[in-house]
């Protein structure tokens, strides 16, 4: 009798917070008026608080492609970023099909400060006729940092296939502090270590879960705010996870075009062997293989393209 094979496919997307576009001049995020006005008056302008920053924003248009490009890439598990209250209500409406988590909104008191609906979050889905959600998802905060970014991490365990029962995935979608390439040593290191120790939280945080539920499958998804020049450094975090045994599908397309970098990133990590009842996985990029239909996917919907991945796992 020979192996068997089950595939996950799994995508990462910055969908790019209709607020933050115009707080930051985003280009892809703004109107065409609103690109002749100047960076601070629009920062001024999302910092009287309300919905007058609406108006600069393309959010409406921009939406129905991110839609279609979440469903053409048609990934079993997506880990979103820059996902605000508003806007996930209305993906939820139009992703048929999957399942959410959006417990990081739980933190945001909009009855005490109204502007938090508009706040950046972390979200990851999945089909849920393919997995399930065991036990409780868990919000991971920076802690004993500045930086308030709240990163996620839930189990999800395989239905519906060949010793499914085996497959048990923890995934965590992060959105780590970022770091100017060109700002003096001092301040990048300074920077950089900061959302090394984001990341290092999440690492953590993701290995209690993961024997809490016997998990022989560890992703880390996410937009990792680190430029590729930058993956050698003392503080790279790609770096970090590789010697921790996560490994990548090799795929180095840019997924910050404006910036012509990469910073979006999908790591994994299998413990293989008979104690865990897995043979081994081995990861392939599917963004590479989409890439080459651009009918297919929409490239300036945000400023970070949608990266996706497909493990074949042998059990």
């Amino acid at each position: 009798m020979g192996d068997k094979y089950n595939q996950v496919s799994f995508a990462s997307y910055n969908i790019l917070n209709p607020c933050s576009a115009v707080k930051w001049k985003t280009v892809e995020g703004l109107t065409k008026e609103a690109k002749d006005i100047d960076k601070f008056e629009l920062r001024a302008i999302v910092k009287q608080g309300g919905d007058q920053w609406k108006k600069h924003s393309n959010w409406n248009e921009r939406k129905p492609f991110i839609i279609k490009n979440i469903i053409n890439i048609d990934a079993d598990v997506l880990c979103l970023q820059e996902v605000c209250m508003e806007n996930v209500e209305e993906l939820e409406k139009e992703l048929i099909g999957y399942q959410f988590c959006k417990i990081v909104y739980d933190q945001y008191d909009t009855l005490k400060n109204p502007d938090a609906r508009f706040w950046i979050g972390c979200v990851i889905i999945w089909k849920s006729d393919k997995l399930e959600l065991i036990g409780k998802p868990k919000i991971i905060k920076n802690e004993n940092q500045v930086d308030p970014r709240i990163h996620l991490c839930l189990s999800l365990k395989l239905l519906n296939s060949d010793n499914s029962d085996n497959l048990i995935f923890t995934i965590a979608c992060v959105h780590l502090s970022g770091y100017n390439p060109e700002d003096p040593v001092d301040r990048k290191r300074k920077n950089a270590k900061k959302g090394l120790n984001g990341l290092k939280n999440v690492y953590d945080q993701m290995e209690k879960m993961g024997k809490d539920y016997r998990s022989n499958i560890f992703v880390i998804a996410g937009d990792f705010n680190e430029d590729e020049t930058e993956t050698e450094t003392d503080f790279s975090r790609v770096k970090f996870l590789e010697e921790k045994g996560y490994e990548h599908d090799k795929c180095m397309i840019m997924t910050e075009p404006s910036k012509d970098r990469k910073i979006d990133w999908i790591l994994f990590k299998v413990l293989s062997g008979k104690m865990y009842n897995l043979k081994s996985a081995a990861f392939y990029p599917v963004v590479f293989q989409l890439l080459l239909k651009p009918c297919d996917l929409h490239l300036d919907e945000s400023d970070h393209l949608i990266t996706a991945t497909c493990l074949n796992i042998k059990v």
